[in-house]
């Protein structure tokens, strides 16, 4: 079979395997590329930003190369609405930035949310 000369190919997207939503197809711009990795998890540096009906506004932050690494995150500023982000200019030129993350310019700033029994805690940083 050939085909037609005016047929365009549509690029797929990139999927992500899950351990609790399996594989799911993702918009690239939802990637997150942490350069030094996630404290305690250096090797993971690609991140796919996930929301899912009726959790708002908690997402999933869940890993590309591991598909049971997912954490549960926040804007830090709905934990905490007068958070200010404090950090080093080595850490703001490594992400290339040129100010510290201010709610509504564009930074995305999660707090890591983990609960063992009826509270959640939050870790907060950027």
């Amino acid at each position: 079979m050939r085909w037609p000369r005016n047929c365009n190919l549509i690029p797929r997207m990139p999927h992500v395997l899950t351990r609790d939503f399996g594989e799911l197809a993702y918009e690239p711009s939802s990637e997150c590329f942490f350069p030094r990795g996630l404290p305690g998890f250096e090797e993971q540096k690609r991140f796919v930003l996930m929301e899912r009906d009726g959790l708002a506004p908690i997402v999933f932050l869940q890993s590309v190369q591991t598909p049971g690494l997912c954490f549960l995150a926040v804007s830090v500023w709905v934990a905490d609405p007068g958070y200010q982000v404090g950090m080093t200019r080595d850490d703001l030129c490594a992400l290339g930035l040129k100010d510290q993350p201010k709610p509504g310019n564009g930074t995305i700033c999660l707090a890591i949310l983990s609960g063992g029994g009826e509270a959640f805690t939050a870790n907060l940083w950027c």
